[in-house]
């Protein structure tokens, strides 16, 4: 039986996909091709989360072709915020390390609901979705609040915490940085000058919902060839264009709402967040 001994388990819009490309190119490395198989997060509970893997022996045949790698992992952001899986994986795996990369919460907030509004999951403006703090895109930038469940349960050891500003300044910098935690060669330099899963808003709203439907994404995709998946992102690329900067009001009272939280995660992580403090312009 073969499982992660490690996981990146978040922040949502935080540069886990670039972390996911960066891991599978390193040669003692292995996670599956497949990103997000939520497993740990699987309670039964939750019905609008796509779950490749709902027991453990089907989550162990992503992981039957490991080979000789030394790290062996899942890219899940998910796991960040989930009340299951910090005790379904301290039950499963308690030796696991995990990794967390965190992104200034208003601008991950942001990103979040622009997500949402390609994939015609909202329909909400601007204003109206930020009026609430209830929104999922703006309470899971709470990062302490989650993180808290997993030093209850790991040996802060087994923790790494980056930061996004640090990908976006430095990617090769940091991958070295991942690779020390894991534990195989921090010589290896992966392909790090493409930028992945950017975010942007569509030209074409029909193209857009086409590209971004459940079953493209959850059915088609993991069958399509890497060529026409090539051909998909170009095709998508072409329709994209640069968001707009979130309001300077909007900003001011997201970083208000979120300013004890990013006190309490410097104290946590031993991490210094102290630039999201004094931010005022998007990363």
């Amino acid at each position: 039986m073969t499982l992660p001994n490690f996981l990146v388990i978040g922040a949502a819009k935080s540069g886990t996909s670039s972390l996911h490309h960066y891991l599978r190119a390193h040669p003692q490395v292995f996670t599956p091709k497949l990103k997000e198989i939520n497993f740990f997060d699987y309670d039964g509970t939750h019905l609008d989360v796509h779950y490749w893997a709902k027991t453990l022996e089907e989550y162990e045949r992503y992981f039957v072709d490991v080979g000789g790698a030394m790290a062996i992992g899942e890219v899940a952001p998910i796991y960040l915020c989930s009340r299951a899986a910090p005790e379904n994986i301290s039950r499963l795996i308690p030796g696991t390390k995990l990794v967390a990369i965190l992104r200034n919460p208003v601008d991950r907030a942001y990103s979040a609901y622009l997500m949402s509004k390609r994939a015609g999951r909202t329909s909400v403006d601007l204003q109206s979705a930020f009026a609430t703090r209830s929104a999922g895109y703006i309470v899971r930038g709470r990062y302490a609040t989650y993180l808290e469940r997993y030093y209850e349960r790991f040996d802060r050891q087994q923790i790494k915490v980056l930061r996004f500003e640090d990908l976006t300044k430095n990617a090769r910098s940091l991958t070295r940085e991942l690779y020390q935690f894991l534990g195989v060669d921090s010589s290896f330099e992966p392909p790090a000058e493409e930028v992945h899963n950017k975010g942007y808003v569509p030209r074409n709203e029909f193209l857009n919902r086409a590209v971004h439907s459940g079953f493209v994404r959850h059915v088609l995709k993991p069958m399509l060839p890497n060529g026409v998946m090539q051909l998909a992102r170009k095709l998508r690329s072409a329709n994209a264009k640069r968001p707009p900067q979130l309001p300077m009001e909007i900003r001011a009272e997201l970083a208000t709402y979120y300013r004890d939280d990013i006190l309490r995660l410097q104290e946590l992580t031993r991490v210094d967040f102290s630039v999201w403090l004094s931010e005022s312009n998007p990363a």
